[in-house]
């Protein structure tokens, strides 16, 4: 496999990967919790991207005449990859207020030695 069809098969896995994102925040957005599906599709995809990786790494160097067409597909292909992460982060974020909207943190009892110490404070 060359780098052309290495980039070709990742930047269609990536397509692949942005839609399930894509899925994964509509989700998040609303009140349906993340079914198991998507969380199984979603390790699929990231299994075939460490594959494809591997495959752009061990991939034959690329011809010159085909040199700008690698240059266009490598620059579209960093692009997905910046949606990606941008999909990540805001994924990411809406598990943070889901998760601290439904599990409220509760201050941790005080010990003795705090409230002894605390009692001689305020005699004192």
């Amino acid at each position: 496999m060359n780098t052309l069809e290495a980039l070709e098969n990742f930047s269609q896995l990536c397509d692949q990967l942005s839609a399930s994102m894509q899925t994964e925040n509509c989700i998040l957005r609303g009140a349906n919790p993340l079914g198991e599906e998507a969380a199984g599709r979603a390790r699929e995809n990231v299994s075939r991207l460490d594959t494809l990786l591997v495959s752009i790494r061990s991939a034959s160097a690329v011809p010159t005449s085909d040199r700008p067409r690698a240059r266009e597909l490598r620059d579209r292909v960093m692009q997905k990859l910046l949606k990606l992460m941008l999909l990540s982060r805001e994924s990411e974020q809406l598990l943070l207020l889901k998760g601290s909207s439904q599990r409220p943190v509760k201050a941790p009892a005080p010990t003795v030695a705090q409230f002894r110490s605390a009692y001689q404070a305020s005699c004192a």
